[in-house]
């Protein structure tokens, strides 16, 4: 019986090339996904209230992606609130949902 099919080095070459853009695109997508979530949550953490001179501005620490799906995406957010008094970690899951190729975020979890 004669061999239909076998691997070859360029069937190696194209399968380990198909998994490295794989990845590529996972890694670019995640990346996408916190820096949205960190610019949102610097707006959640920040405030001011101008007639009264007071603010609050936040700095984002660490940003990890929980869950990612076609739909929608989990990111925790560590970070740290400075103000006229000292400074204050925070934390949150910020829940975002696909729209077309948009992330809006859906909701706000404080830890």
């Amino acid at each position: 019986m004669e061999k239909l099919f076998s691997f070859n080095k360029w069937f190696v070459f194209f399968c380990g090339f198909f998994v490295v853009v794989w990845l590529a695109l996972q890694t670019v997508m995640n990346q996408r996904v916190i820096e949205i979530a960190k610019g949102d949550a610097e707006n959640v953490f920040s405030w001011q209230w101008p007639d009264r001179q007071w603010y609050e501005r936040a700095t984002i620490a660490e940003a990890k992606v929980l869950k990612l799906t076609k739909a929608d995406a989990k990111v925790r957010i560590v970070g740290r609130q400075k103000d006229d008094n000292g400074d204050e970690d925070l934390s949150a899951t910020l829940t975002f949902y696909r729209e077309g190729k948009n992330w809006i975020l859906g909701r706000v979890e404080f830890n």
